[in-house]
């Protein structure tokens, strides 16, 4: 019977898309998994670089795939973008998003012509070349960027797709300014997860199947690590990665090996 080392990891920071489901579908074991690691008094806190949802509609898809998970406990770069927003609220903000995503962002002041941040998420429903140029042209008159991501492709129900992080990328090499990141693998980012539970990164464990975001940003954060062999896990990116994870697992299910 598994019995829980109190003197060692007492908090998880997990991945969502690659990690617990994929492709739609929860990784096999993953929903008791999650219930497991409940029961047995870990503080959770659920990580994605979702940024083309509010933070709700990200909570009621996982729900529906049977996962028993609370809205608080998710962490996503709207999260971090509203935090962000709460901190700088005198600032102007120009938000090239989805709609949902922009309507969640209470409290931002609006400037559609000069802000002083764009804020740069997942924007396909208003891919055009005059919108890109907009934000391109407010960019080089002096505003910053917000990036939700960095991530340049990811693992959807048909293939592969582009991801964010490939448009954030253009605007810095077209107006040579570097973005600030708000999703991982930004130490900032996963720290309101240790603030949420009142954690130490040295009692935490980061899971995730992306080394150049979960990997990367739990070894940032002075936490262990955790690399899955699911989602976007690549054994060449792994050999290639400087950053190592402390521990590699083949799926979400064989966490308790390493508590």
């Amino acid at each position: 019977m598994y019995k829980r080392d109190k003197n060692k990891i007492n908090t998880l920071l997990i991945d969502l898309n690659g990690t617990l489901y994929e492709r739609g579908q929860p990784v096999e074991g993953a929903i008791d998994t999650v219930n497991q690691l409940r029961q047995h008094g870990y503080n959770l806190n659920f990580i994605t670089n979702t940024d083309g949802r509010s933070v709700r509609d990200v909570h009621k898809r996982i729900s529906d795939m049977g996962f028993s998970i609370h809205e608080e406990e998710i962490l996503t770069p709207v999260s971090a973008v509203k935090r962000f927003i709460q901190l700088n609220e005198k600032k102007t903000y120009y938000a090239l998003v989805h709609d949902d995503v922009d309507a969640d962002l209470k409290g931002a002041i609006r400037d559609h012509t000069a802000p002083d941040y764009v804020i740069i998420g997942d924007f396909s429903s208003k891919m055009t070349y005059d919108e890109i140029n907009k934000v391109f042209r407010m960019l080089q008159n002096g505003a910053e960027i917000l990036a939700l991501s960095k991530t340049l492709w990811y693992k959807d129900k048909d293939g592969n797709s582009i991801n964010t992080g490939a448009f954030v990328r253009m605007f810095e090499a077209a107006c040579e300014k570097d973005a600030l990141l708000l999703g991982k693998p930004s130490t900032d980012f996963l720290g309101m997860g240790l603030m949420r539970t009142d954690s130490k990164p040295e009692s935490t464990l980061v899971i995730g199947d992306d080394i150049l975001t979960d990997i990367l940003g739990g070894h940032k954060l002075g936490a262990m690590t955790a690399l899955v062999k699911t989602g976007v896990y690549e054994p060449e990116s792994l050999q290639k990665s400087v950053v190592k994870p402390t521990y590699i697992l083949d799926s979400i299910v064989d966490v308790f090996d390493v508590l």
